[in-house]
């Protein structure tokens, strides 16, 4: 099963399925937005602004070239802290 999240232009959280809550432990509740997500996926204070740069680019090149996004390393941490292994295809 795919892990699903979507997230409209002002970048709130609209949906969320069981297995990013599997996955990640967290609910639409603890993660209503972006802005709440980045400290959870990179609590180190310095390593969102620069994974959210490469994040970025990444799917704007993958909307320009129609294609997934590429996967980024390392892996997301979960709620346990255990890394989450993670690609973000994009929707066709």
């Amino acid at each position: 099963m795919l892990v699903d999240i979507g997230v409209d232009a002002d970048e709130q959280i609209v949906m969320m399925n069981q297995k990013f809550t599997e996955l990640f432990g967290y609910t639409l509740e603890e993660v209503p937005d972006i802005r709440h997500w980045w400290p959870l996926a990179y609590p180190d204070e310095k390593v969102p602004e620069r994974n959210q740069g490469e994040w970025i680019g990444r799917v704007e090149k993958a909307i320009q070239s129609h294609d997934d996004i590429e996967p980024m390393e390392p892996g997301l941490p979960a709620k346990t802290d255990q890394a989450a292994m993670s690609e973000f295809p994009s929707p066709p």
